[in-house]
């Protein structure tokens, strides 16, 4: 089983509730979003990267991902998966909550003074988190790697952003929601994530 979602957490979880299964993770920068039922508009292009969900001794390709690699392009596999996943999930913790709660494309998030003045202190929070967890290259560079992913994806929506619109529930348990537990185990102070995440809540 590939899990190929936003977020960190639901992972363990599903290996808790059922440990028979053999789960990889997945994160990707391919650009997607829903019209209609049946209906996916590609919206843009990246890299797709799978691997273990429990780093083992074994971290070769599994045969599967062959056929994977031939379905998917640009996709590669990670025999250290987490270092992606933190990646994308520090990321999302800055841009999903804040443009969520401004209703607001990615790249107003640069544009826009009052919006870049709230990405820094975020941003450096997440980073606190990131070091402490044992990610000191992710802090180091999370502050060129936001930069360019929002303007990268300046004319997108984020999902958070599209799941309040469309009244769904969003993935704040499992991004921001994550990055607290994380920041508690270590005793770390989030105020900005906490206020973030609980207006998501709210």
């Amino acid at each position: 089983i590939v899990l190929l979602s936003n977020g960190m957490g639901f992972q363990e979880q599903v290996l808790a509730s059922l440990p028979s299964l053999n789960i990889y993770c997945g994160t990707t920068t391919e650009g997607a979003h829903l019209l209609a039922a049946g209906h996916v508009r590609h919206a843009g292009s990246g890299e797709t990267r799978i691997g273990r969900a429990a780093k083992t001794a074994n971290d070769r390709r599994p045969l599967w991902f062959h056929q994977w690699e031939r379905a998917i392009d640009n996709s590669v596999w990670d025999s250290d998966i987490q270092p992606a996943l933190w990646t994308k999930l520090a990321i999302n913790c800055v841009i999903n909550p804040l443009t969520a709660l401004n209703r607001c494309h990615n790249g107003e998030l640069g544009a826009s003074k009052s919006l870049a003045n709230q990405v820094a202190p975020l941003r450096d929070e997440i980073a606190a988190v990131c070091r402490a967890q044992g990610h000191a290259e992710i802090a180091e560079a999370l502050p060129r790697i936001t930069a360019a992913v929002i303007q990268a994806t300046s004319g997108n929506r984020s999902s958070m952003l599209q799941d309040m619109d469309a009244g769904r529930l969003t993935e704040i348990d499992y991004i921001t929601g994550y990055l607290l537990e994380v920041a508690d185990q270590h005793s770390i102070d989030t105020p900005l994530n906490r206020a973030l995440f609980e207006a998501i809540k709210s």
